[in-house]
Parts: structure tokens; C-alpha cells; sequence
């Protein structure tokens, strides 16, 4: 899907300009999911933690987030537990990168895993 498709779909203009704050205008979340792309190596955790957040509602069991930095390497981190809770103890705050996204989980069959 284009960004055009995507900004007529959620009716939000979609800027390609580099941004240092995402505001509500900005960040576009589709089905619980957030996705940020930037062009430079910035601080990522805060974004994605206040984004995880937002899209949380109950019944989530387990959360992660995962940046990309221009190296092409992933961290990763996920728990099981609430967004707070599970950022403080694996330190969301800390992560950057260009890319990034947190996930929610939601255990639709079988039990909650413990990675």
C-alpha cells in the first residue's frame, strides 16, 4: 500500500519530512499495531513505549518492541506482562534505531510463553 492509499484510507496527511516529536497527527495506527521510520539514529524507546500505550486495551498477555539501527541489526526484547511493567524490566527507554515497532500479544490458543 502507498503512503497516498494509506493517508486517504485513515484521512491523516502523511509527511516524509523527518520528525523529532510524533504527534496524534502524525503516527498512524492500524489494528494495535505502530511502526516508526526514520532517517537518522535517534532514541526510539520513548516513542514506542507511550505508542504501545495507546494502542493497549485489556487482555493483552505478553509485550515487545524491536529497533533496527542503520546497521541492520535487531534488538529485541519481549515479556510477558504489561507494557509499563515489562519496559521497565527490560528497558524500552533505552532502545534506537531507524526503525521500530512495538506488539502486543493477545493468547488466542495455547498458554502465555515466556519469550
Amino acid at each position: 500500500m502507498g503512503w497516498g492509499r494509506l493517508a486517504q484510507l485513515t484521512g491523516k496527511s502523511i509527511s516524509r519530512q523527518p520528525v523529532t516529536k510524533i504527534t496524534e497527527e502524525q503516527a498512524i495506527v492500524i489494528c494495535g499495531t505502530f511502526g516508526i521510520i526514520t532517517d537518522r539514529e535517534q532514541a526510539l524507546g520513548p516513542i514506542l513505549l507511550e505508542a504501545g500505550k495507546r494502542v493497549a486495551y485489556r487482555g493483552y498477555d505478553s509485550v515487545g518492541c524491536a529497533t533496527v539501527p542503520s546497521d541492520g541489526t535487531i534488538d529485541l526484547r519481549k515479556g510477558v506482562g504489561r507494557i509499563q511493567d515489562v519496559g521497565d524490566s527490560l528497558d524500552f527507554l533505552a532502545m534506537a534505531g531507524c526503525h521500530g515497532i512495538p506488539q502486543l500479544r493477545w493468547a488466542t490458543f495455547g498458554g502465555i510463553p515466556a519469550s
